[in-house]
């Protein structure tokens, strides 16, 4: 692995070229000239990385029944630390803030949750972090004729995974969707995993959204649309959708793997990699029994990517391992988080773990208090929703394990 460091923008720069006694346009140069720092090998890199994101999820045993505790996360992150962040931060003297566009496992864990000093952790002591998708990300203009075209928030919580009001309890049919204007259901993995996946129900979601609710202004136009129950469909979701300013979906997500056994008319190995990742919505497990002319509960990330939802500023997926997907060298990873980059939507905020659900709830109301209250940017109210649980669980004599607060992760636009 390497990394390419470029600090400061080009007017940034220039301000502080024109304070120096050096010849601005020299200054600027120097200033903006990349540079290469190795890594090692990525053998090594990736075997760390594994191994840090394991324990930050909570151990091989899974959330609250790990032994080894926050202090083995913290070692495994310190050893991250040194091969990764360290020999990157010696040039960010004075930055405040870091685009990150990684490539390959990098993807799988949150800079923010590796340890900085004694107790701390870099979310409380370095620059504000961010991640991006491509280079290309960061001329991104502020405004692109839709940035603000969206209104209102669509919420999706509780889905009722044995009904959908469309197609009622795993009979009948349902019209064409708005999004596709076409009957025949789209794309479904042939992986004998994605057959076999269960869905529970989700009651606390309802309170989440509640939540946000409350947060949003009441003089805004549209306000806050629900779905839940039965009518958290797919078709609801895609009618929906295109007009929302913000998307938020506290539902189950899932990921398969790509090397998964198959049916034997399933694609195997060759299968598109967005038709292994999405959503669960109302009748998700009844599926297999569902007419071929209507939705069956699953969103995949397939679908999501024919959508248009330019008008997004926001997409929030509060739900388990949203952020994962098959990696692709150069190309990031193919998942939902893509899937909504794809569609128009301008920020994505995915989970990297399965996520305790009394945590995620109360990320989820600091992240939205610090937007919709504060009025802080994306990458910072990523940051200060992080920060807040993690000082609260403190406070309450709670761990502090990354578990539990580093979760989430956005990309894309950081305003």
């Amino acid at each position: 692995y390497g990394v390419f460091v470029l600090a400061g923008s080009a007017r940034g720069l220039a301000n502080r070229a024109q304070r120096s006694s050096s010849p601005p346009q020299d200054s600027v140069r120097r200033s903006l000239e990349p540079r290469f720092i190795p890594l090692g090998p990525a053998a090594e890199l990736d075997s760390l990385i594994a191994r840090f994101a394991r324990e930050a999820a909570g151990g091989p045993t899974g959330p609250g029944r790990w032994g080894r505790g926050e202090a083995e996360c913290r070692r495994l992150g310190a050893a991250l630390r040194e091969r990764a962040w360290d020999p990157v931060a010696r040039h960010l003297a004075g930055v405040e803030r870091v685009l990150v566009v990684p490539d390959g496992a990098i993807h799988l864990v949150s800079l923010a949750a590796l340890p900085a000093g004694r107790d701390g952790y870099l979310v409380e002591r370095g620059p504000l972090l961010h991640l991006l998708s491509a280079e290309r990300d960061v001329a991104r203009p502020a405004v692109e004729g839709h940035g603000a075209s969206g209104a209102g928030i669509l919420a999706v919580a509780d889905p009722d995974f044995e009904r959908s009001a469309e197609v009622g309890s795993g009979g009948g049919t349902a019209a064409p969707s708005a999004a596709t204007g076409a009957r025949d259901r789209p794309a479904r993995s042939g992986c004998l995993d994605f057959e076999s996946l269960h869905f529970e129900p989700l009651p606390a979601t309802r309170q989440e959204v509640d939540e946000v609710a409350a947060l949003y202004p009441r003089a805004a136009a549209r306000g806050v649309v629900r779905l839940a129950g039965a009518a958290a469909s797919e078709g609801a979701f895609k009618r929906s959708a295109s007009g929302s300013r913000v998307l938020h979906l506290a539902t189950h997500g899932f990921f398969l793997p790509g090397d998964c056994d198959s049916l034997p008319s399933g694609g195997g190995t060759d299968e598109n990699p967005l038709l292994l990742s999405g959503l669960a919505l109302a009748g998700a497990n009844r599926r297999l029994s569902a007419p071929l002319d209507a939705e069956d509960g699953i969103l995949t990330a397939e679908e999501i990517a024919g959508l248009d939802l330019r008008g997004a500023e926001w997409v929030v997926l509060s739900a388990c391992q949203t952020g994962l997907g098959a990696l692709e060298a150069g190309e990031g990873v193919f998942g939902l988080r893509r899937a909504f980059e794809l569609s128009g939507a301008r920020s994505v905020i995915v989970s990297l773990w399965s996520v305790e659900d009394a945590s995620a709830r109360a990320w989820m109301r600091e992240l939205y208090r610090a937007r919709l209250v504060e009025g802080r940017s994306t990458a910072g109210a990523v940051r200060e929703a992080a920060r807040r649980t993690l000082a609260r669980r403190r406070q309450s004599g709670l761990s502090g394990h990354p578990l539990y607060w580093a979760g989430f992760v956005a990309s894309g636009d950081w305003r």
